[in-house]
């Protein structure tokens, strides 16, 4: 079910296209500091 959403995602970085704030808080920085990600409400 991620299929989809990947290839969004894929086709708009290779495209040079502005991706979702939430894909761009997914980097490996994000382990360093004190920064939070926002809980993802809909979590089944």
């Amino acid at each position: 079910m991620t299929g989809p959403a990947a290839g969004r995602l894929m086709a708009q970085l290779i495209d040079g296209q502005t991706v979702e704030p939430w894909v761009q808080a997914l980097t490996p920085n994000r382990f360093q500091g004190d920064a939070v990600l926002d809980m993802e409400p809909a979590v089944i």
